[in-house]
Formats: C-alpha cells, structure tokens, sequence
C-alpha cells in the first residue's frame, strides 16, 4: 500500500511540472556553488542579483527551514540566467521555530560578457509538490 502511495505522488509530481511559472522552466547550463549562513530575528524575504567579472551571484535571504536538503541550479529561460536555491524535504516538517533567516549565496562561474536579464528563485520541494517564488531580477553586465 505505501509503495501504491509512493508511485501516485511520483506520477502525480511529473504530470504537475508543466504547471510551475515558466521563468523556472530552463535547460541546465551552468555549474553553481552555493553557501548559507544564518543571522537571528525574522525580516521579509528579500534577494538581489548582481554580475561581477565572469559571474553572476544570486543572494537570498528567507526565514531559516530544518531537515532540508539543500542544492542550487543555473540555467538559461531564453536569454535570462536563472538561479533556483532548491531546498527538499522527503516528509512534511514539523519543527520548532528557528527564529532566525538563511542567506543563500548562489553563484555561477565561468559566463562570457554581454548583457542580459538574471533572476534568482527559491523552490521548496515536498512529497513531490513544488512551490516557487521568484525572489529578484536585474539586468546585468558583465565585461
């Protein structure tokens, strides 16, 4: 019975991506090194975008989440750079209040120069159920 649970959720996960807003609908690209830190008291989810020689940095601050995982992807959506902080449960949470904000710091390397839209999104994963937010955009330039 919980492997017939199990495969419905899976099966009802892959009919429901073509839903997600379709500036987090990309092809992977690019590689992403992301780190955390985490600051007491609870402010209003904010983020920025910025471009710097060959990269572009995707900076997110939400309030603080337990037991999940962690992992960044980049990519193009036409000609946007797109930044998605992904952090995934396998179960729902039920945790105490942190009472504390995450920064996540997401950047990608390696870009060729021009300029061009960027954007940074944050998806929460659970039980196979998405929720996106797109948290910043700018145009940016790199030299």
């Amino acid at each position: 019975m919980h492997r017939c649970i199990v495969l419905t959720m899976l099966a009802l996960a892959a009919c429901s991506s073509g839903l997600l807003d379709a500036s987090t609908q990309r092809q992977l690209a690019f590689p992403v090194v992301v780190t955390t830190s985490f600051v007491p008291g609870i402010v209003p989810t904010s983020g920025s975008v910025a471009g710097k020689g060959d990269s572009v940095v995707g900076i997110v601050s939400r309030p603080a989440t337990c037991g999940r995982t962690l992992r960044a992807e980049a990519g193009t959506n036409g000609a946007e750079i797109v930044i998605t902080i992904i952090l995934t449960a396998d179960v729902v949470q039920s945790c105490s209040p942190l009472n504390g904000m995450t920064t996540y710091r997401a950047a990608v390397h390696g870009l060729s120069s021009g300029t061009r839209d960027a954007s940074v999104h944050v998806r929460l994963e659970t039980l196979g159920t998405n929720s996106d937010t797109s948290v910043a955009r700018a145009t940016i330039s790199l030299p």
